[in-house]
C-alpha cells in the first residue's frame, strides 16, 4: 500500500493534520482548477469526506465554499464577495451542457451509456430554432457550407474537451463519444428550486445571462482551447489563483443543492 492509497484511520481535527496528507495537495489543486471530484475517485473522495470541515474553514479564508451536491460531488463555488478572478463558460457552453442533461436523462429509459458528437448536434439541431442555432455557432444565416458544418464539429469539440477536463463527462480517446459523470447535472441545480414549470424559461434566460463559472489555470491551458471561456473578471487585481462555479446563484457552505 501507498502513501496515496488510504487514509482509513487518520485524524484530521484540523486543518494542520489536513496539510500533513499526501492527498490535500493532489485535491486541493483539483478543486482549486475547478475540477469535480467524483464517487469514481476513491481515494480523494474519501479524503475530501474525512476533512470536509477543516477543509470548509480553508477555503472559507480563501472566499471559496466547499459544496457537495445531490449527487455527491464535491467542488468549490467563489463567494459573492470573493477578490478571485473567474471565467465564465460561454453560452453555446452552457445550452450544450443543458442539453447533455436532457439527453442524460432520457439515456435512462433506453440504458445506453455512450452519446456520439453527432447525437449531441443533431439533438441540439432538433431542439433549437435554426435562427438560435446559427446565432450560437456565430454562423450567418442562409444556406450552411460544409466549412460552416466543419465550425460547429469543431466548437462542439472543443466544448466537449472543457467538459472532460473538469468531469463533467468523460470523452472516449477518438473524442467521437462522450459518457457523462455525476456532476452534469450541475448544470440544472439552479433550476430545482423552482415552484412552478412556468418559472423555467426565465430562469434559464438569467443562467445564460449570468454565465456558468469554471476555474481556469491560465499557465496551464492548452492551445485548444485558449478561446473557449468568456472572461469576466470580478477582480481588478493581478489574477493569482482562479476558482470558479458552475452557477453564479447563491449556495451555502457544504449545503446539499
Amino acid at each position: 500500500m501507498t502513501e496515496f492509497e488510504s487514509t482509513q484511520g487518520e485524524q484530521f481535527n484540523t486543518f494542520l493534520d489536513v496539510m500533513k496528507s499526501p492527498l490535500f495537495p493532489v485535491a486541493d489543486y483539483k478543486l482549486r482548477r475547478g475540477i469535480n471530484i467524483l464517487p469514481a475517485d476513491y481515494m480523494l473522495y474519501s479524503f475530501v469526506n474525512q476533512t470536509f470541515h477543516p477543509l470548509c474553514e480553508y477555503y472559507d479564508c480563501l472566499s471559496l465554499s466547499l459544496c457537495l451536491s445531490n449527487e455527491s460531488v464535491y467542488y468549490l463555488l467563489p463567494q459573492r464577495r470573493g477578490k478571485i478572478p473567474l471565467e465564465r463558460f460561454n453560452e453555446l457552453q452552457m445550452v450544450t451542457g443543458l442539453i447533455i442533461v436532457a439527453m442524460e436523462l432520457e439515456k435512462k429509459l433506453s440504458q445506453k451509456e455512450w452519446f456520439t458528437t453527432n447525437q449531441l448536434l443533431e439533438r441540439m439541431s432538433n431542439q433549437l430554432s435554426e435562427t438560435r442555432l446559427l446565432e450560437l455557432f456565430r454562423r450567418r444565416p442562409g444556406q450552411q457550407t460544409q466549412y460552416d458544418l466543419s465550425k460547429i464539429q469543431d466548437e462542439i469539440r472543443k466544448s466537449l474537451i472543457v467538459f472532460d477536463r473538469y468531469a463533467f463527462i468523460q470523452l472516449s480517446k477518438d473524442r467521437q463519444s462522450f459518457q457523462t459523470t455525476p456532476a452534469i447535472y450541475r448544470f440544472i441545480e439552479p433550476l430545482r428550486g423552482l415552484q412552478q414549470e412556468s418559472e423555467i424559461p426565465q430562469r434559464l434566460a438569467e443562467l445564460i445571462q449570468e454565465g456558468y463559472l469554471i476555474n481556469i489555470d491560465e499557465a496551464a491551458r492548452d492551445s485548444v482551447d485558449e478561446d473557449l471561456a468568456e472572461s469576466d473578471r470580478f477582480s481588478a487585481e493581478e489574477e493569482m489563483d482562479t476558482t470558479g462555479d458552475l452557477f453564479a446563484s447563491e449556495t451555502h457552505e457544504g449545503e446539499q443543492l
